[in-house]
């Protein structure tokens, strides 16, 4: 049994440079802080370096959830989404 449900996503600021941002949604919603990520402020993410970020943690909530990336930056490259 999964006890925190974790997402990570490898980004890199590409074209864009540093300060790219993308936006997170969880089911449709902004992702608020009780289940977002180290990595997600007031449901964005801003790219500064290409590495790991952390970008949900549910925390022990179980359940069916739809995770929308909607990158307000064009240029942002995204490699690897890894759940822990």
């Amino acid at each position: 049994m999964i006890k925190d449900l974790k997402v990570f996503l490898v980004l890199r600021p590409g074209s864009a440079g540093a300060g790219a941002r993308v936006r997170m949604l969880l089911d449709g919603k902004p992702v608020g802080a009780s289940d977002a990520g180290s990595d997600v402020k007031d449901g964005l993410v801003t790219i500064n370096t290409s590495r790991l970020y952390s970008l949900i943690n549910l925390k022990g909530k179980q359940g069916s959830h739809i995770l929308q990336l909607q990158f307000e930056t064009p240029g942002v490259e995204a490699f690897a989404f890894t759940f822990g």
